[in-house]
C-alpha cells in the first residue's frame, strides 16, 4: 500500500486545486490519501475510506517559509497515522493523469530509497544543471548544512519536490533529520532575497548527505509547464501546475478538472468516447491559452 501525502493550507485557490489533486488519485490509484490542512472545515470532502483529513496547526512563525516547511510536520503524521511501506509526497497542485497501483510505486523505486524528477530549467530563462548547483550551493547548502559536501557537477541533481516517492523507513530518516536541521536554526529562512524551503532540504539530503539515494525518473512523472515544453504532453502520468510558491491561478482548479475528467474517461470509456473526450479536452486547453 502507498500513502499519498498532501499539504492544504492558506488560500481558497489551495483547496480547490488539492480537490482535483485528491479526486485523481481516489479515481486512477488504489493508494491511501492523507490530508494535513489548517482548516478542516474548508476542504470539500470528510475522512472516509481511503482518505483522511486531518488538521495541522498554523505556522507560529510569520516568515514566509514556514508554510512550506510545514510539509514536514505533515510527512511526520502522516507516518504515523498510516502504516503504508510507501508514500508518496505530493504537493496540492500535481495529479494523477494515469493509473497507477502500490505495485507500480514498488517498481519505480527498485533499491532506491526514494524516487524523483530531475528539473532541468525554467521555462523561458537558459537556466541549466550548472547554475541549479550554483544556487544550491550559494544558498541551500550554505544554509542547511555548511559543512557539507558540495557535489560535482556530473553527480548533483535539481530534484523538484512537488512528487517525491520513498520507502517509509527513508522518509522517516529524511523527515527527522530535517526536522532537527529546522530546530537548530536561530535565523529566517532566507538567504539574502532567496526564501529557504522543502526543496531544499530535500536537495541537501538528496545530494549531499546521502547521494546516489534518489532514482531519477523520466519527465512524465512530475511534468509541469514552468520546466517542460507541450504542456500537457502525451504520456504525462503526472501533471503539476506549479507557479513557483506564488499560489495557484485562479483558473488552476478548472484546468486541473478538465484535464482530469480526461484522464479517467482514456482510462475507463469505449473507444468512440474516447475520442470525444480529447477533443474537449484540446477544446478547454486552447480556450486557456
Amino acid at each position: 500500500m502507498v500513502s499519498a501525502c498532501i499539504l492544504v493550507q492558506g488560500a481558497p485557490e489551495y483547496y480547490q486545486v488539492a480537490a482535483e489533486a485528491v479526486k485523481s488519485l481516489l479515481e486512477l490509484s488504489d493508494f491511501e490519501v492523507v490530508i494535513g490542512c489548517d482548516e478542516p472545515k474548508h476542504f470539500p470532502f470528510r475522512s472516509h475510506g481511503r482518505l483522511s483529513v486531518n488538521r495541522l496547526s498554523r505556522p507560529t512563525h510569520t516568515h514566509r517559509a514556514q508554510r512550506f516547511l510545514k510539509k514536514f510536520d505533515l510527512l511526520r503524521e502522516c507516518l504515523s497515522w498510516s502504516s503504508s511501506p510507501y508514500i508518496l509526497q505530493l504537493d496540492a497542485d500535481a495529479m494523477l493523469v494515469r493509473r497507477l497501483s502500490s505495485a507500480d510505486v514498488e517498481n519505480l523505486l527498485g533499491h532506491h530509497d526514494f524516487a524523483a524528477v530531475e528539473q532541468t530549467t525554467i521555462s523561458g530563462s537558459s537556466m541549466s544543471r550548472e547554475d541549479f548547483l550554483r544556487h544550491y550551493r550559494d544558498y541551500g547548502l550554505r544554509f542547511i548544512d555548511p559543512h557539507a559536501k558540495v557535489p560535482d557537477l556530473a553527480d548533483f541533481r535539481f530534484y523538484n519536490s512537488g512528487v517525491v516517492f520513498g520507502t517509509r523507513g527513508a522518509f522517516e530518516r529524511f523527515v527527522r533529520w530535517s526536522l532537527e536541521k529546522i530546530s537548530e536554526s536561530h535565523t529566517e529562512h532566507q538567504v539574502l532575497e532567496h526564501m529557504i524551503a522543502d526543496q531544499d532540504y530535500f536537495q541537501c539530503w538528496a545530494n549531499s548527505i546521502h547521494p546516489g539515494s534518489v532514482r531519477e525518473l523520466p519527465w512524465c512523472w512530475n511534468h509541469c509547464e514552468h520546466w517542460d515544453e507541450g504542456f500537457p504532453r502525451e504520456g504525462a502520468a503526472i501533471l503539476h501546475f506549479s507557479n513557483f510558491c506564488n499560489g495557484p491561478e485562479a483558473e488552476t482548479a478548472h484546468r486541473m478538472k478538465a484535464l482530469r475528467k480526461a484522464a479517467f474517461s482514456r482510462q475507463n470509456l469505449p473507444r468512440k468516447l474516447l475520442i470525444r473526450a480529447g477533443q474537449l479536452q484540446r477544446r478547454f486547453m486552447l480556450q486557456c491559452h
